[in-house]
């Protein structure tokens, strides 16, 4: 299933979008594009990974690349509402997440 982005307004002047689809080594190239394009647009992130329905290690390392890129342009990117899944894979490779 192809990965689908939502934007919303977030809090504070953040920006929210809401994830849908799956997060894995077959999405992994649509993933990626998507959150270029995400983290192209200006200001904070918030991404809501609520409608992802599977995870792997591949997607996990997307989202991964994104924060550290985010913080290298001196911005952030917040990961909320994590399925089971997402939280597993968070929990075990990230020590900050929240």
């Amino acid at each position: 299933m192809k990965i689908q982005a939502k934007q919303q307004k977030g809090d504070s002047g953040r920006t929210k979008y809401v994830l849908s689809g799956e997060a894995t080594i077959y999405s992994a190239v649509d993933l990626r594009q998507s959150l270029a394009d995400i983290l192209s647009s200006p200001g904070d992130i918030d991404l809501d990974l609520g409608g992802i329905e599977k995870i792997d290690t591949a997607g996990f390392q997307l989202f991964h690349l994104m924060g550290r890129e985010a913080g290298r342009l001196g911005r952030t990117v917040s990961f909320m509402n994590l399925s089971n899944e997402a939280k597993r894979l968070f929990d075990l490779y990230c020590e900050d997440h929240q």
